[in-house]
């Protein structure tokens, strides 16, 4: 999830106690037109609400965060725009360009205006080759870009409310839920058609629908079992690796390098033994 700048100023307006879209339009220069659909982008997204002509913030921690670092910062406007909350959300641990780069998919250039722009204001500093998020002198970012990674991570206007997300991008989202739902069945949920009939409490999808090989469903698999690490999961993983490891055996995961060693006759804590993964490997022979 990204704000324009459109986007962001409707904000910001909001924390001014402006709530009328014509009044908004006018102050940020923009036609109702523009301010409307940008408004509806932010209903989509869940943090405000549209009624009659007057748009009114959810009272949710990001949108509430956002209003008052708005109404004392307007000018950050500009540099939180477009892809400036996931580049400075990703400092919150100190990151190199590259790292940043390879996280956002964006180009090294256009990384390094945005981070000089952070650097102008002291948001950003820079040692040796990594940059790091000056929290100490701007805890009310920090708190936002918390937020707002907290956020992206758990919340898409693309899926039920309720649903848990594992890992999403701009295009596709992996997610569980016990609504029945219009969407591609994936990791545990998939493993049936491949000989390996489950019992699950929900089921796990990926969206937009497409039709996924035996390798994507092993790697969502693993994707919800570094979100959800029980030995239930592990156990599940470990069958189906077994059953298909010459189509799997060239992943490489940390998850599945602990269990090719269980597989070896090694014990790690955390994780099914040896045996109990033989004794259920034989039911799906």
């Amino acid at each position: 999830m990204t704000f324009s700048r459109t986007g962001l100023s409707i904000v910001q307006q909001l924390a001014e106690s402006q709530n009328r879209i014509a009044e908004i339009a006018t102050a940020v220069h923009r036609s109702q037109q523009q301010v409307r659909r940008e408004a509806q982008r932010l209903e989509q997204n869940g943090l405000i609400e549209l009624r009659r002509g007057r748009i009114a913030p959810r009272n949710i921690p990001l949108t509430n965060l956002l209003l008052r670092l708005l109404s004392s910062y307007p000018n950050l406007i500009p540099l939180l725009a477009d892809s400036g909350l996931s580049i400075l959300s990703l400092l919150l641990t100190p990151k190199t360009i590259g790292e940043i780069s390879a996280a956002t998919k964006l180009k090294p250039s256009m990384i390094y205006r945005k981070l000089q722009n952070a650097r102008d204001v002291s948001i950003v500093k820079k040692e040796k080759n990594q940059y790091h998020l000056n929290t100490e002198i701007w805890p009310e970012l920090a708190a936002v870009l918390n937020e707002w990674r907290l956020f992206e991570q758990t919340v898409d206007w693309r899926v039920p409310v309720g649903t848990i997300i594992y890992h999403k991008t701009g295009t596709e989202i992996l997610f569980s839920t016990n609504e029945k739902i219009t969407a591609a069945k994936t990791a545990f949920s998939a493993y049936q058609k491949y000989g390996v009939k489950l019992l699950l409490p929900q089921d796990y999808y990926i969206f937009p629908p497409r039709k996924l090989s035996k390798k994507e469903i092993f790697l969502h698999s693993l994707a919800v079992t570094e979100k959800e690490k029980t030995v239930r999961h592990l156990l599940f993983l470990a069958i189906f690796y077994q059953k298909h490891r010459n189509d799997l055996s060239r992943i490489v995961h940390p998850l599945l390098q602990d269990i090719k060693d269980i597989l070896r006759g090694k014990s790690i804590t955390g994780y099914p033994s040896l045996l109990e993964i033989k004794e259920k490997i034989e039911m799906y022979r």
